[in-house]
This record gives C-alpha cells, structure tokens and sequence, in this order.
C-alpha cells in the first residue's frame, strides 16, 4: 500500500503519567477528526470480552486506507474496550 493513500497515526500511551506520545502523518488539527470517525466505526460492534492488558504503556497503531476507506488497527491493550478509552482520552486532550 503506497504511502500516498494511507493516513496514519502510531500512538504510545503512558499510563502513571497520563502522557501521548505519537508519530502521525495527519495534520495536527485533523488528528481528534480522524480518532473520532474511527471510534464511531466501532459503535454497535458489540462488547470485547476478552481481559485487557494491564500494562504501564500502550501502543495504538491507528492506519486509514484511503484506497479502500477503511481502517486498520493494532494495539496492546488486550481488548477494544480498553483501547477505545485510549483513543477517546487523546481526542479529549487535542481538543
């Protein structure tokens, strides 16, 4: 997949100090956007069942295809429960 039809957004969380760190190819101002169409992707999925990672850091790889219009995930939080809350905790602190 080119790089040209492919946005992404590889998030690393620090949990002790509530702290993003992230390297993304998506404007600054468009990042909270980009989050918040993905997690609304998600609604009516069902539950995650599975036990979350107890971690102190999390990773959030986070790539939309343009190609194809949909996103690709992977994470280490153990279930999307977990990993959603990541993700809303960073939009909610871009804005």
């Amino acid at each position: 997949m080119s790089d040209f039809y492919r946005l992404y957004l590889y998030i690393d969380y620090d949990v002790e100090h509530d702290a993003f760190c992230y390297h993304t190819n998506i404007k600054q101002e468009k990042i909270a956007d980009i989050v918040s169409e993905f997690l609304g992707t998600q609604m009516g999925k069902g539950a995650d069942d599975r036990a979350p990672d107890i971690r102190d850091y999390y990773s959030i790889d986070l790539i939309l295809d343009l190609s194809h219009d949909i996103f690709k995930v992977g994470h280490t939080c153990g279930n999307k429960g977990l990993r959603d809350g990541i993700l809303m905790n960073l939009v909610s602190k871009l804005g």
